[in-house]
Order: structure tokens, then C-alpha cells, then sequence
């Protein structure tokens, strides 16, 4: 189902590098996604790159509905996966979480435009979804909602190692010509050379898919 995005939601996105959308999945597809999350934080499975080791999520992953809301977002057509990563409890976080970095910073591949967090369980009522000083915690409001943000702008991952049994979705999006290069912020640098990457390569589209062309 397409999704529209109007002259409002792209102003306050461009205003504040940040928009949360409402419904962007339904309660029964948020469980269905929770429940094989916390079945991959229990087997002790990879929670970076799920989509290619587990099709269950990968339909949620790779979705074009959502990378077509991205690609509207930041204005860059065509659009491919980038990563995904399983936010959780303590020791299940792959990327560093001890400061705050923008999502650019946070992954070996230059070239990252967008990232979209999903709510799958319902938030602390105690917490506050946004903390407007100098980090910004991405915490979607319902289950079902999906918070889009710029790479630019420096984020928190650390609310998450406090949450167990809750997890949620990280989605990132590259440009079409994104490069694989190092990152000492990014535990996963290495991970594309078993896809038979070398770092200053371009990403393909048969290990990063374009999701949506525009």
C-alpha cells in the first residue's frame, strides 16, 4: 500500500532531521515481527543483517513501502538496504554505543541516507520519547509506528541495552553508489569481505538489493 508523504511531513522532517509515522505496521505484523526477534536474541543467532539468514523478517526488512517512504524523506532515488540491526538488551548490540554518533558514522558503508526504527512493543511510559538537547533517542510512540531519521544527526542507542525481552528494528538505507570502507565505530567492518567485498568497493545489488528505484 503506498504510503504519501505531503509538503507537512517534509517540512517538519527537513525542521527537525527526524518524523515519526503512525501504522506503519499492523498490530498483528508488529507480534509476528517481535516474536521471531526475540527467537533470534534467544538462539543466539545474528541480529546484524537478519534479512539474509532468516525470511520471516526479511519480507519486513526489505520492504519497498518503507524504503519508498526513506527515499521520499531524504530525496535520493534509487534506494538499496543498507543494514539492519536487532535493538535489545545488553551484549546483543553490535554497533558501539558509547556515545551518541549519526547513523553516517556508525557503518562501514559510506553512503547511509536514512534509518527507520519500528515499535514492536509497547514504550515505557515512563520514558521520554525525545530528549531535545544534544542526543536524540529515537523511541517510536506505538507499536506499529516507525521513527525516520537523517544520518547526520547524532542518536542514542543505549536506551536499548536496558530493555530486555523488547526488541526493536533498526532499518538503514544507502544510495545507489555507496562504498564499503572502514569504521572503527562499526563492529561489523569486516563482515562484507565473507560476501567477497574489499574495502573502497562499491555495493552491489546482489548482496544489497535497491528497494525502491522512484
Amino acid at each position: 500500500m503506498h504510503f504519501a508523504i505531503n509538503k507537512h511531513h517534509l517540512r517538519f522532517f527537513y525542521m527537525n532531521h527526524y518524523i515519526e509515522f503512525e501504522g506503519l505496521l499492523t498490530w498483528e505484523d508488529a507480534q509476528a515481527l517481535r516474536s521471531e526477534l526475540v527467537a533470534i536474541m534467544q538462539e543466539k543467532t545474528l541480529t546484524y543483517d537478519m534479512w539474509r539468514h532468516n525470511a520471516a523478517v526479511k519480507r519486513f526488512i526489505l520492504s519497498p513501502r518503507l524504503a519508498e517512504i526513506a527515499s521520499n524523506l531524504m530525496k535520493v532515488f534509487p534506494l538499496r538496504i543498507a543494514f539492519d540491526l536487532l535493538l535489545s538488551s545488553p551484549g546483543s548490540l553490535e554497533i558501539s554505543t558509547e556515545k551518541p554518533l549519526p547513523l553516517c558514522e556508525m557503518s562501514c558503508i559510506q553512503g547511509v541516507v536514512c534509518g527507520c526504527i519500528l515499535q514492536l512493543s509497547p514504550p515505557p511510559q515512563d520514558q521520554n520519547i525525545f530528549r531535545y538537547d544534544e542526543t536524540f533517542i529515537p523511541i517510536p510512540s506505538q507499536v506499529g509506528n516507525g521513527i525516520f531519521f537523517a544520518p547526520t544527526i547524532p542518536i542514542s542507542l543505549n536506551h536499548w541495552t536496558h530493555l530486555d525481552h523488547n526488541p526493536q528494528l533498526l532499518i538503514a538505507y544507502a544510495k545507489n553508489r555507496s562504498l564499503y570502507t572502514y569504521s572503527k565505530s562499526d563492529t561489523n567492518t569486516h563482515s562484507l569481505k565473507n560476501l567477497g567485498y574489499v574495502f573502497g568497493d562499491h555495493l552491489k545489488s546482489s548482496t544489497h538489493p535497491i528497494l525502491f528505484r522512484g
